[in-house]
């Protein structure tokens, strides 16, 4: 279990303008402030104190087919569209790891042609993150601390004490919100050591491409910055003044829900360049999963549609509301609300629906 908090220096704001920011990053003892001032601008990186860096080996490029964004067993432990839907599925070569709805949340598995399916551990899940031989989850039934148990249910390990939400796996790290101090955003190695805090900055909707890593902050009262941090130069970057939400990351975009427009689904480039609205209607959830945007509309009483990802091509897929929809595999798995949600899962274009047992 992890130690003391190592803390990255904070950020003190002294001047937004046209372009970009300057943020002042320091360290307080006993009364002293020692600081060194980083210009940040939407095209450039930052220089920093290097630490280990990120390593990850990710599937997650843009062609004329569009996004793919198969996980691998070495880098990141879900998919960018999961991870935004609460990563209730989680799909590796072999089997699909999910919370089973139809037993009190817990962490099931199944063949990818659902054959065969068997418990993995009697505990509530969310956020599952699958590397290695190892399942990184939420644990609810732990008041939300992080742990991880071995994919045949095995090893069971609590990695810190922490209210963790928002949980990704990157290499040999794991992001998180911790609820318990703010909302700020943390990070903890796969084994549990090396805690560290990475800024006194709010960070909320976090998404990595494997490089970065995403999130929304609050600088004040109805001001938000989009900003993204990377391992081994932990300074923020500001991309942009949007409110974004449900932030999907890849390696040429990065797509997300603008809250401060009417929830309209927007996508930038990896550096803040290139920001354009792909469409107007409003979203609830967003996944990014090959040609297609697959989203809940927030219009149609939060039904689940996709879109191509220009924004053309809407359709309808199920005639049914849910809270969240994952992809794995050929398949869309969508989640109902209420007290007593039920998951469904369909193929791709909504048809051949099935409850998940």
């Amino acid at each position: 279990m992890a130690g003391k908090v190592n803390l990255i220096p904070h950020l003190i704001k002294t001047r937004y303008e046209e372009g970009g920011l300057m943020y002042i990053p320091s360290t307080r003892k006993l009364g002293i402030i020692v600081v060194a001032a980083v210009l940040l601008t939407s095209q450039t990186g930052c220089q920093g104190n290097p630490i280990s860096s990120l390593r990850a080996n990710i599937t997650s490029s843009e062609s004329s087919t569009g996004l793919t964004n198969k996980i691998d067993n070495t880098g990141r432990g879900n998919t960018p569209g999961n991870l935004a839907n609460l990563g209730v599925v989680c799909q590796t070569d072999s089997w699909i790891y999910y919370r089973n709805y139809n037993d009190h949340s817990k962490i099931y598995r199944m063949t990818l042609d659902g054959s065969q399916r068997e418990k993995v551990i009697d505990t509530v899940c969310v956020w599952l993150n699958v590397v290695g031989e190892w399942i990184y989850y939420q644990n609810c039934s732990d008041e939300n601390r992080l742990y991880r148990v071995k994919t045949d249910g095995s090893g069971l390990q609590k990695l810190n004490d922490d209210h963790s939400d928002d949980i990704w796996v990157v290499g040999e790290w794991i992001y998180y919100q911790n609820d318990d101090d703010g909302e700020k955003m943390y990070r903890i190695k796969t084994d549990g050591s090396g805690r560290q805090k990475l800024t006194e900055d709010h960070g909320h909707s976090l998404s990595s491409d494997g490089q970065w890593v995403y999130y929304k902050t609050v600088v004040a009262a109805h001001q938000n910055r989009f900003c993204r941090i990377k391992s081994d130069v932990l300074v923020p970057q500001v991309l942009n003044t949007d409110e974004p939400y449900n932030i999907n990351a890849f390696a040429q975009w990065v797509y997300y829900i603008n809250l401060n427009d009417g929830r309209s689904v927007y996508r930038v480039k990896p550096d803040g360049s290139g920001r354009e609205k792909i469409s107007s209607e409003a979203c609830q959830r967003i996944n990014i999963n090959g040609d297609w945007i697959y989203y809940i509309s927030v219009n149609d009483q939060k039904r689940p549609y996709r879109m191509k990802l220009d924004g053309s091509g809407r359709q309808k897929l199920i005639d049914e509301t849910c809270d969240c929809i994952d992809v794995a595999g050929d398949r869309l798995y969508y989640v109902t609300p209420g007290d007593n949600p039920v998951m469904y899962s369909s193929k791709l274009d909504g048809s051949g629906k099935e409850l998940v047992k």
